[in-house]
């Protein structure tokens, strides 16, 4: 680890040396001598930051490599290999601002300073993420691996017996759906009656009961009743999702009786500095509609997070929800509850719990369910 805090204050040192530069050159010295100096200093910290860089991924990450060679550990050290990944490329992309400054010798000096000094700042951001990948996989080398010796869930082993793979699988003592242990402080639903059971449920809504217009915390921390009417909760799904590939399954009823589902074949999203993007979503299959590719790609936006694509307001707020929002939905499954399909004067059927059959009416629904299940992949 030290490796990874000496690039860190070697990027602080940069910063102050740019902004040295930047701002104690005499006046009398030309464009062309400031430029200069800014580059020489520049240079001087990509050369620096490059050969620290190589260390680490020649020695850091491959002696964890064969650390973990018994555990299943890959997906983990590949998440490392890719955030070295995302390094090489903003070191690449300050390579091009300094070719810039080579030519822009005339004006927009301090603009050339600021664009320098944000892909430093990335580029320190980009390091801080490795650095806590590589304090997961350290702090993780258990071969003797229980579910409460373990602080992060991607790093669950197969000898875990409360690996979230196993704890919705169908056994002689777990055959009917219910509340099941996924590690120590993570309790889920398990639906084993739909499609051949196995699923972890996610969201689920019949009464109206729990209000589920709320804010960012409480949709990333999660609510309701797991037994009842409940939100899983953003971290969760993303512990869940970015551990091992999963499918979805949403099963949704009006208030005629009819049941309807839609099935993806993948689904993920990504972490919460990244606003919970729906980022994976695979084929649509079902008799319901596929109401929810219309929403792949976008951030979770909630009552005081707006990260929609509606540039005239907030979706959430327009609609009463929190969800994927584009601009705005053909699906707003957390939307207000209304019971018997009444909706009231002062709202509309794009401001309730809806999913859009033909992706132009919205259809009131009097319960859903989503839910998730590990895809188990073979050769």
């Amino acid at each position: 680890m030290k490796s990874l805090i000496n690039i860190a204050l070697i990027i602080v040192t940069c910063k102050l040396s740019i902004l040295y530069a930047s701002t104690t050159l005499s006046p009398s010295r030309s464009s062309n001598q400031e430029y200069n100096e800014i580059l020489t200093n520049t240079d001087r910290f990509i050369s620096t930051i490059e050969h620290k860089l190589n260390r680490l991924v020649k020695t850091e990450i491959n002696a964890i490599r064969q650390e973990f060679k018994r555990l299943d550990q890959s997906e983990t050290i590949d998440k490392v290999i890719k955030n070295y990944e995302v390094l090489k490329n903003s070191i690449d992309s300050i390579k091009d601002e300094c070719q810039i400054f080579d030519v822009a010798t005339k004006n927009g000096s301090k603009s050339k300073i600021d664009n320098l000094q944000l892909s430093v700042l990335a580029l320190r951001q980009s390091t801080h993420r490795i650095e806590k990948e590589l304090a997961i996989i350290k702090k993780s080398k258990i071969t003797d691996t229980k579910a409460d010796q373990l602080s992060h869930p991607v790093m669950f082993s197969s000898n875990n017996l409360h690996d979230h793979e196993k704890a919705c699988t169908s056994s002689d003592q777990h055959t009917e759906s219910g509340i099941r242990k996924i590690r120590r402080d993570f309790f889920a639903y398990c639906e084993m009656t739909q499609d051949d059971g196995n699923w972890i449920v996610v969201l689920t809504r019949f009464d109206g009961s729990i209000n589920f217009f709320r804010n960012w915390q409480e949709y990333k921390q999660g609510f309701g009743n797991i037994a009842g009417e409940y939100w899983m909760g953003l971290d969760k799904i993303y512990e869940l999702t970015s551990s091992k590939l999963h499918e979805l399954m949403i099963v949704v009823e009006d208030f005629n009786g009819i049941k309807k589902t839609a099935k993806y074949s993948a689904f993920g999203i990504s972490s919460e500095a990244m606003g919970y993007a729906l980022n994976l979503l695979g084929s649509y299959s079902g008799d319901a509609g596929d109401c929810l590719s219309y929403h792949a790609g976008m951030k979770f936006s909630t009552i005081d997070v707006d990260n929609d694509e509606w540039t005239d307001g907030s979706c959430s707020k327009s609609h009463f929800g929190a969800w994927w929002y584009n601009k705005c939905d053909q699906s707003n499954l957390n939307g207000l509850y209304y019971n018997y399909g009444n909706i009231p004067d002062q709202h509309t059927d794009l401001q309730g719990m809806h999913w859009k059959y033909d992706k132009h009416t919205a259809t009131i629904l009097k319960s859903v369910k989503m839910m998730i299940r590990p895809i188990q992949l073979t050769d």
